[in-house]
């Protein structure tokens, strides 16, 4: 099979990333691209403000799905999220994923709604991103689920139909601080290890160490299909 240049629809830049980058940041007019199903696909991205300050710490920002999520039981449920979060990175082992995705819907609550249709540049430290909206819309149920406790976990479980819901995927830039080995989320503090952000794990699903390049581009990400 013949590579070659992987490079953004919009303006031609390369398009660079570790393996397993399925999210790509242009370096050139900010346009951010998920590659999938041997194609790009430009998606609508928005930049979340910091409320910490990251002083002299290098500053960059972590690409995270966010999705809206509603509960169709007959009763309220307790705990449930009005988004999940799903960081677009490998996961990690021990929980460390889970955790970093539980705090970060939880914290959600407090962010803005959904900029339906918006667009904006990829801010100043862009990451690429290793989880395309399909796979974060995967493990966004497992997310939702940890936010709830244990019992009231078990009921959702056997309940038929399955009452979570889950749409409107929106890919969002969060803001974080290198602090050493360890890096801080600027929105409410959470821990960020460092290795999630530089390289650290793959994905659970098998992906080519780098998509195919010079693949065409196509719509803009809407929500999960």
């Amino acid at each position: 099979m013949t590579l070659v240049r992987l490079a953004c629809p919009n303006c031609g830049t390369d398009l660079t990333g570790p393996p397993g980058a399925v999210l790509f940041p242009c370096a050139g007019c900010g346009q951010t691209c998920e590659a999938a199903a041997g194609r790009l696909r430009r998606v609508a991205t928005r930049a979340l403000a910091p409320r910490r300050e990251a002083r002299d710490r290098r500053l960059v920002h972590l690409p995270c799905w966010c999705f809206t999520l509603t509960c169709v039981a007959d009763a309220p449920v307790a705990g449930l999220p009005p988004r999940v979060v799903v960081p677009s990175v490998g996961p990690m082992p021990g929980g460390i994923f889970l955790r970093l995705a539980r705090g970060l819907s939880m914290a959600a609550k407090g962010w803005a709604a959904p900029a339906v249709g918006a667009s904006a540049a990829a801010p100043a430290g862009a990451l690429p991103g290793r989880l395309g909206v399909a796979d974060a819309l995967a493990l966004a149920q497992t997310v939702a689920l940890a936010c709830v406790p244990g019992t009231v976990r078990a009921g959702l479980l056997t309940a038929e139909p399955f009452p979570l819901r889950l749409a409107d995927a929106e890919l969002v830039w969060l803001p974080c601080a290198f602090n050493g080995a360890r890096c801080e989320d600027l929105l409410v503090g959470l821990d960020v290890h460092a290795r999630l952000l530089e390289g650290g794990q793959q994905a659970p699903t098998a992906r080519p160490a780098r998509p195919p390049e010079g693949v065409p581009a196509d719509d803009p990400v809407g929500a999960p299909r």
